[in-house]
């Protein structure tokens, strides 16, 4: 008997391609994700299902959606980093008329006041 076993390679090598079927089949894109998983958070997993803006299903106390669907959400919702919110960009237009008004507030009235 040899110190070292015959069917050692082959057993590496089908050790090898299971970890690659187990990696590929956890990724498939019709896995189902539940809130507790989802990278959104339960609470906006949820409502966006509620809405309607997401696609899901609701098992028990689970709500699932497609991973696929859940995927093409998230690129769709995507901001460039650096670029401001829309929240932030409505606010600068607004600003100029914020200025103008406290500018008005600050003028002295024209109304005479009793003494």
């Amino acid at each position: 008997m040899t110190a070292r076993d015959p069917l050692a390679p082959l057993a590496q090598a089908y050790a090898e391609v299971l970890t690659a079927l187990r990696a590929m089949l956890s990724t498939r894109q019709d896995d189902w994700i539940d809130q507790a998983k989802s990278p959104l958070g339960s609470r906006l997993h949820c409502r966006l299902v509620r809405q309607g803006r997401l696609k899901g299903s609701k098992v028990a106390r689970r709500v699932l959606v497609r991973r696929k669907d859940l995927d093409a959400f998230i690129e769709a919702h995507a901001v460039a980093v650096g670029e401001p919110p829309v929240a932030v960009a409505v606010g600068q237009e607004r600003a100029g008329a914020h200025a103008a008004l406290q500018a008005a507030l600050q003028r002295p009235s024209r109304r005479k006041r009793k003494p």
